[in-house]
């Protein structure tokens, strides 16, 4: 052969292995994206924060993946980065998830994601200082309301909640942490705050308040929730008693919304499935990172799923195997 062919063979040589080369780097560094998850959370402290930094340790723990749990606004916030492609797990809602995949307010488009499994109930009653002359739902007409940050869950489903009592545009709506909120309540800066229960039992920020001040819980009359729901499936129905709850010398209704793992429509099957299994099958060891996942079971985590969006392919197989899969929810292609 002579120099010129022997050339041409060195630079072809060379060309193909910087081609493999770069074919490999672009793989691994897909592999890399793919396999160090984020996880949406919400504010420092706050429940949802606590719930995802236990699932993202459990996944690094127990399976091949990375993950990082990051703070957010909150899951209305959550669900437009999991739709945006800025996130692959997330804290979510039922409430969340009417809007977002319609791509009503506040999304401006269809959000696309998936559900995973869910992992607590959230009762969430309106709460007055007793003496306050509040004495029924109606009574917040011109009086200062906090459901906490504007791009919470609880924010959505009293905006809902609001709107089905005509209240909405009555009240003067006030936005903070949860610490803010009820730290402005105690100094009768906030008329109304939403007192939340975690799997019915009330938060740590509520023990604090009662131990302060004395409080009068207000239950949603039956038709305004009525109304709620059928503008918002993901509002659900519950019933507070004194066994519950201290502050109570009656039952009384009052609005529920369920936690779901919301998950990008780009995570396999094969992802979904390890993910759920490691820390579904690790419950027991899961529900010791706090009292926010004192409900956690797999029972729970498709009992609470929503019939009205699809579920991960890799979730539902893991339901289908330990025989908990429901008829009505949808797998997604």
């Amino acid at each position: 052969m002579d120099e010129s062919g022997k050339a041409r063979r060195r630079f072809l040589g060379s060309a193909v292995a910087l081609a493999l080369t770069a074919a490999a780097n672009r793989s691994m560094s897909a592999a890399s994206r793919r396999d160090v998850f984020r996880w949406g959370s919400s504010s420092l402290g706050s429940s949802g924060y606590v719930i995802m930094e236990a699932f993202s340790q459990t996944v690094n723990r127990h399976t091949p993946y990375r993950s990082s749990s990051q703070a957010t606004a909150g899951t209305a916030e959550n669900m437009y980065l999991i739709g945006s492609g800025k996130l692959e797990f997330a804290h979510s809602t039922s409430v969340d998830w009417a809007a977002a995949l319609a791509g009503q307010r506040p999304y401006k488009r269809p959000v696309r994601a998936n559900q995973l499994f869910a992992y607590a109930v959230w009762q969430q009653a309106p709460i007055v200082q007793a003496d306050s002359g509040i004495r029924c739902f109606r009574h917040l007409a011109g009086r200062r309301f906090s459901p906490s940050q504007p791009g919470s869950g609880t924010a959505a489903m009293y905006n809902v909640l609001m709107n089905a009592a005509g209240l909405h545009d009555r009240i003067r709506w006030r936005y903070g942490s949860w610490s803010e909120v009820y730290t402005a309540f105690r100094a009768n800066q906030i008329d109304s705050v939403v007192g939340v229960l975690t799997n019915g039992q009330p938060s740590s920020g509520i023990r604090q308040l009662e131990a302060n001040t004395d409080l009068k819980v207000l239950g949603i009359p039956a038709r305004v929730l009525e109304r709620a729901r059928s503008a918002n499936p993901g509002i659900l129905e519950d019933q507070l008693g004194p066994g519950q709850w201290a502050v109570l010398s009656a039952p009384v209704r009052v609005p529920m919304m369920t936690g779901i793992v919301a998950v990008s429509t780009d995570i396999s099957p094969e992802v979904g499935y390890e993910v759920t299994k490691s820390i579904l099958d690790r419950a027991a060891e899961v529900r010791q990172f706090g009292s926010h996942l004192s409900g956690l079971t797999p029972e729970l985590a498709v009992r609470h799923l929503m019939a009205t969006a699809p579920v991960n392919a890799g979730a539902a197989r893991y339901f289908r195997e330990k025989g908990l899969w429901r008829s009505d929810l949808t797998i997604a292609q």
